[in-house]
């Protein structure tokens, strides 16, 4: 299994949809099968971590579509 960072559209019922940058898991076929609940948030134990982090979220957020999650499922 693999994952990587990804900028999911979150369409709810009765809620206002929102996008939001997770960590999605692939299954052995490259299919994506899960995400974190909650969106991803930036720490580190210093600064130099927190910049190779947003620079590896950026990377993965702008090389891959969007994933669009309608009522916990990928549609």
């Amino acid at each position: 299994m693999s994952w990587n960072y990804q900028i999911l559209h979150h369409v709810n019922t009765g809620f206002e949809p929102y996008y939001a940058l997770h960590e999605v898991f692939y299954d052995d076929n490259g299919e994506p099968r899960s995400w974190t609940q909650d969106p991803i948030d930036v720490v580190g134990e210093d600064e130099n971590e927190i910049i190779k982090t947003l620079e590896l979220m950026l990377k993965d957020a702008t090389t891959r579509s969007v994933l669009t999650i309608r009522d916990g499922k990928i549609v």
